[in-house]
């Protein structure tokens, strides 16, 4: 996913940093601070946590510095990554 601002100030603020400000708690995921970049950082498990709601804020170099913030829900998608569970430890079939 990638974030993206515009900055109307003109070209000599024109260089937009990208920064993760909340909702990133155990930093699951992580922001290239120059391309906007949003990515995974470490595997996610729905059975914990089912979505995040990260705030992320763009702000430009100017002097004094401007900055604006986007929110972004996440909602995590289910794997099944758990064993089966079987009642017994033995199961016998007869083929007739």
């Amino acid at each position: 996913f990638q974030v993206m601002a515009q900055d109307a100030d003109g070209p000599s603020s024109n260089h937009v940093h990208y920064s993760i400000v909340d909702g990133n708690q155990g930093s699951p995921f992580t922001i290239d601070a120059v391309k906007g970049e949003v990515k995974v950082a470490r595997q996610l498990d729905r059975e914990k946590i089912s979505g995040y709601t990260l705030t992320v804020l763009a702000s430009d170099n100017g002097n004094p510095p401007k900055s604006s913030s986007a929110t972004i829900n996440i909602d995590v998608s289910d794997v099944n990554d758990n064993p089966p569970v079987f009642s017994r430890a033995n199961y016998s079939l007869i083929i007739q």
